[in-house]
């Protein structure tokens, strides 16, 4: 990909950042994530995912913040990556500031955000 220039393919560039985090390859997409030029809202979602997939819950959440200073509009999926990263009983204070978050945007009446959240408040025992 690289080789032929289609890393600066937004779609290529999204689903390697992807490839790259569910390989454990946090580094290489944080690399690749900035060195892409053009991001869109996949793109943001794809670094948020990653840092959830690894635990990282304050990374997903500073990712979250620059994404809105870029004006990039969130979606379900957004909500759904940083919720699960908050699947931590230390985390969910910022659980329940999303919650409030999906339901002032109105995107908290999508079910995969509802199972999100509940699966969210199982873990923390609540």
């Amino acid at each position: 990909m690289v080789v032929y220039g289609y890393e600066h393919e937004v779609s290529v560039a999204n689903s390697l950042i992807t490839l790259f985090g569910m390989l454990g390859g946090v580094e290489d997409a944080e690399h690749l994530f900035h060195r892409t030029r053009e991001k869109d809202t996949i793109s943001w979602n794809s670094m948020i995912t990653v840092y959830s997939r690894e635990g990282m819950c304050e990374d997903s959440l500073q990712s979250f913040a620059k994404m809105c200073n870029y004006n990039v509009k969130s979606d379900y999926t957004t909500l759904c990556c940083l919720i699960s990263a908050c699947n931590a009983m230390d985390h969910l204070k910022w659980g329940k500031g999303l919650h409030t978050l999906a339901i002032r945007s109105g995107l908290g009446s999508f079910v995969s955000v509802c199972n999100t959240l509940v699966n969210m408040y199982s873990v923390a025992g609540n």
